[in-house]
């Protein structure tokens, strides 16, 4: 009986560190979101907006990885690409949206990028994977009228 019990309990244990590290590789990395967000700004430099929003929304594409995705909002705070839900999220203006903590995020990005071209922008966000409101930061570039970002979720 108790090697039953003991057997359930390291089943359950193994069932948890499982899917705990299945999470963690789902989890892009703050090394990652750099990568992807170099590439990025790279991308629309050399291509152009239409073309790099025409990339960014594609979720099946390169700008699409793990939790990571781009997006890219004007100086009014309308979207015009997300990885995460182009479909919902395009044409949406967010300029007075707020985090889960009451920060105006997208005011804060543009903010930031007007004061220096790149930033860190801290906020705290949902996580689609865990379905949890997680801490969040994303780089920002100030490109032409737009800001561009990509953000990874903090431990």
């Amino acid at each position: 009986m108790k090697t039953r019990i003991l057997n359930g309990a390291l089943a359950a244990a193994l069932a948890v560190t499982v899917a705990g590290s299945a999470l963690a590789a789902d989890r892009g990395t703050p090394a990652e979101a750099r990568a992807m967000f170099d590439q990025a700004v790279q991308y629309m430099e050399t291509n152009g907006a239409e073309r790099a929003f025409a990339a960014f929304n594609n979720q099946k594409g390169q700008f699409v990885r793990k939790d990571l995705y781009v997006f890219v909002i004007d100086d009014q705070g309308v979207y015009h690409a997300s990885g995460a839900a182009p479909e919902a999220l395009v044409g949406l203006k967010v300029l007075d949206t707020t985090d889960a903590a009451g920060t105006p995020l997208f005011r804060e990005m543009i903010d930031a990028t007007r004061k220096a071209p790149e930033a860190t922008v801290r906020y705290v966000w949902l996580n689609r994977t865990t379905n949890k409101v997680e801490p969040k930061a994303s780089y920002v570039r100030k490109i032409g009228d737009y800001v561009l970002g990509v953000g990874h979720y903090l431990e």
